[in-house]
């Protein structure tokens, strides 16, 4: 182990004292600038140890280096395996993952549990949905797909209901007038439920018009 400068106090000289076991430079004896063969040292308490804590990984050289912007844990810089409170982790396809505060379109933020202490991830939306807030939900639907009133993206809006374009939405699924079975719009029915006479006006009445 290395030595450093440990002075005396008044007229009293310094004496140069070892550094601890593990420590090969050091400013204190308790505060490592380098570490021996084997150990490896936190860059947060100056401590050298076999292995990195919480919050660090193993660098090329050595030493153990900080987890980079919102992640908690990793297993390198660009390998994230658990985000701070605030953060979502995203992994690319080419397996690159990293926490930030937003999810890309097509994926929607899942929380963790209060009780660990970490934050959440970006999940992937469901099929075709561009922006949706479960994995059941979609709230935008991608080119060609209408969003139906239950949440999912269809081809065509089911039967009893009818497309309406949304501003900065796209096609949106809306029920159809009451008494209708199928529709065109919310005011022309196409075919009314049993018992009802469908007019030409587009309506569903009980009775025909005199």
């Amino acid at each position: 182990a290395g030595q450093y400068p440990k002075y005396g106090d008044g007229f009293v000289g310094g004496t140069c004292t070892s550094c601890g076991a593990k420590c090969r430079t050091c400013l204190t004896d308790s505060v490592c600038t380098t570490c021996t063969p084997g150990y490896h040292l936190d860059p947060r308490t100056g401590e050298c140890s076999d292995t990195c804590g919480p919050g660090l990984y193993l660098g090329t050289d050595g030493e153990c280096l900080l987890c980079q912007g919102l992640c908690s844990e990793c297993t390198a810089a660009d390998v994230c395996s658990q985000c701070k409170p605030g953060g979502y982790l995203q992994t690319s396809s080419t397996g690159k993952s990293t926490c930030k505060a937003t999810c890309p379109t097509g994926s929607f933020k899942q929380d963790a549990a209060a009780s660990t202490g970490f934050g959440g991830v970006c999940s992937p939306c469901p099929s075709n949905c561009e922006i949706c807030e479960s994995s059941n939900v979609c709230m935008k639907c991608g080119s060609g797909k209408a969003l139906s009133a239950s949440g999912h993206c269809v081809d065509s809006c089911p039967r009893g209901q009818y497309s309406h374009a949304v501003h900065l939405i796209g096609p949106t699924c809306k029920s159809c007038p009451g008494g209708c079975l199928a529709c065109e719009d919310a005011a022309h029915c196409t075919e009314c439920k049993s018992g009802l006479q469908l007019w030409p006006t587009g309506g569903c009445r009980a009775t025909c018009p005199d």
